[in-house]
């Protein structure tokens, strides 16, 4: 879902293990140049995170208290990248997987493949 300011866009991430459910939102938001990429979540810290990733952690927060949260962040910052549509979205979600599997092959937790 992208804000009406255009200013961040929502992630709701679930999983299902057995019959543990699990859920948690992360609310998105991107310097112009996505070199830089900026999250507040309500979820745990699952693994390290890439260099040019920040993620400010509100345990069990509700929705509207993330966004709160991350308004009073974005309010600070002056260069940001403006969601106008989920190719906007889209473009940060692959810069994000970008950096992801980079730093993890950096640190040998994942080996890269060489192409057939």
């Amino acid at each position: 879902m992208l804000h009406d300011t255009g200013r961040s866009f929502l992630q709701i991430l679930a999983s299902a293990s057995g019959t543990l459910m699990q859920g948690y939102e992360i609310i998105v938001s991107a310097k112009s140049t996505p070199a830089s990429v900026f999250s507040t979540t309500n979820g745990p810290p699952n693994y390290n995170l890439s260099d040019g990733v920040t993620a400010r952690r509100h345990l069990g927060a509700t929705l509207n208290e993330l966004l709160d949260y991350h308004n009073e962040m974005t309010d600070q910052i002056n260069d940001l990248m403006m969601f106008r549509s989920f190719v906007d979205a889209g473009a940060v979600m692959d810069h994000l997987s970008t950096l992801y599997y980079r730093d993890k092959i950096a640190r040998g937790i994942f080996v890269e493949e060489p192409e057939p």
